[in-house]
């Protein structure tokens, strides 16, 4: 059981207790004692020495996002125990948990946890034998932009027979007394959620808006499928990333966000939308005619980037980083913006050059282009096969 102290917020204590009889609270020294390096974390035991109820307690700065230890060396099949301050932080949160792999370790109902003003008790039974006892901690740092997750790690051995005392549960305990460190705190990052946020946003926020302005603006067809390939591929990637991420936090297992469920969808939509496109471009080289699969990959096509787009801001929601949700909504509405504006402009140029003749770029640069009729005439006869025509007859000046 794990407790934090709101009266120290420089030096927060969380103080825990495992045992089966009522909580003593007489300040002594702890049996084993071990402090990490930069002071993030002090582990204290006690071992009754006439049952196997063990008495410990766990101090941490109060600005660490949560700290836990567990059982063994590594993650897999540790029992840990997780404190992290609670929701309206005046208290702390405990959760004992079971860990079957490197991922976030699942909350154990078999263990009762009980807090208790000013301290805290689990009832339960571990029975440890003698000789040293491997444990691992953690202490989490609050994230950043750049990386999803900071962890402070490490491991060390308790010596149990030196740990076994008097039935109480260890205070204010400081140094180390009967712990080595095996292995030195260092942290573990993890980038896998910004991974999935470079490959999707990036796929739905540039890729598919430049997409749209190689066909519209500068009518470069195959620009135009090679980059809404590679587009579709980011999308696809990402949002693999994106499923494997969900398998390892335990509030995205279930698959039933609105982030996830809508990210799904729109990954088998672009399935959709790419045989679209090559349908329509398949039946456009051989009738040189509008079809109506290219309607559906036009306007289908924008649907899917907004909905990508709003479900990248739904995705930082999801993920607790509310705060770069701005920032990303004014970077996707200045893209779309200039995206639109560029591709109108393009329209009211082409009007204008069909308005008075005027061919197009790319009719410039295409020596096979055949130009728009105007009129009964067609622009590209040549001025020698014009029809004679007969004007009537001028007077004419000589000259002297």
């Amino acid at each position: 059981m794990f407790l934090l102290d709101p009266k120290n917020r420089a030096q927060s204590v969380i103080a825990a207790l495992l045992c089966l009889f009522n909580i003593l609270t007489n300040p002594v020294t702890a049996s084993s004692v071990f402090t990490n390096n930069d002071g993030s974390l002090t582990f204290a035991l006690n071992v009754a020495s006439n049952s196997d109820d063990l008495y410990f307690q766990i101090k941490s700065p109060s600005d660490a996002a949560w700290i836990a230890v567990g059982t063994g060396s590594e993650m897999q099949d540790s029992q840990m125990f997780m404190a992290y301050t609670s929701a309206d932080g005046n208290n702390v949160t405990l959760s004992p948990r079971l860990a079957n792999g490197h991922n976030e370790p699942s909350y154990s109902p078999s263990i009762k946890a009980t807090l208790l003003q000013g301290s805290g008790m689990i009832n339960g039974s571990h029975g440890y034998g003698p000789g040293e006892k491997a444990v691992a901690f953690a202490v989490g740092i609050q994230r950043t932009v750049f990386k999803d997750t900071e962890d402070m790690v490490g491991t060390f051995t308790v010596d149990m027979p030196q740990a076994h005392g008097e039935a109480i549960v260890p205070n204010n305990a400081t140094g180390n007394t009967g712990t080595k460190e095996t292995m030195s705190p260092h942290t573990d990052n993890d980038y896998t959620a910004i991974v999935h946020a470079i490959f999707t946003c990036g796929a739905f926020v540039i890729l598919m808006p430049l997409g749209v302005i190689y066909l519209r603006v500068l009518e470069r067809v195959r620009w135009h499928w090679m980059n809404q390939l590679l587009a579709f591929a980011g999308a696809f990637v990402g949002g693999g990333i994106g499923v494997y991420l969900s398998t390892t936090y335990n509030k995205s297992k279930s698959f039933n966000s609105a982030h996830q469920i809508i990210g799904i969808l729109v990954i088998l939509a672009l399935i959709l939308q790419v045989a679209l496109g090559w349908y329509h471009h398949r039946a456009y080289k051989r009738t040189q005619h509008s079809t109506p699969y290219g309607a559906g990959h036009r306007y289908f096509g924008q649907i899917l980037i907004l909905i990508g787009i709003a479900n990248g801001a739904i995705g930082l929601s999801f993920a607790g980083n509310g705060k770069y949700i701005a920032p990303y909504v004014v970077v996707s509405i200045v893209v779309l913006v200039l995206t639109a504006g560029w591709v109108f402009f393009a329209r009211w140029r082409a009007n204008r050059n069909k308005k008075y003749g005027i061919l197009s770029g790319a009719a410039r640069t295409n020596p096979g282009f055949i130009p728009p009729q105007y009129g009964e005439y067609n622009s590209d006869i040549h001025l020698g096969s014009m029809p004679p025509t007969n004007y009537p007859e001028q007077q004419t000046r000589g000259f002297i």
